[in-house]
């Protein structure tokens, strides 16, 4: 239905609203360089699931984690360089 499809773009910024709280004080507790790593990890795994998803529930909750990752490699990584 129109309504999933247009819940794909917006669920992505819901995971980058709710990881904006917890990663960036995940990685002044473990550190910089791992948070990086496991996000960037992530977003790769999440691309590469929604490139093979055939379903819209699948590839809606990609997008969420997607959003998730998305903040470790945006913020965290911006702090470590």
């Amino acid at each position: 239905s129109k309504t999933k499809i247009g819940l794909i773009g917006s669920i992505y910024f819901v995971g980058w609203v709710l990881a904006s709280f917890i990663l960036p004080r995940l990685s002044d507790i473990y550190g910089r360089k791992k948070i990086f790593l496991v996000s960037l990890t992530g977003i790769c795994v999440m691309y590469t699931g929604i490139i093979i998803s055939r379903n819209v529930d699948v590839t809606i909750a990609l997008m969420f984690f997607l959003g998730c990752f998305s903040v470790g490699r945006a913020s965290v990584g911006y702090l470590y360089m």
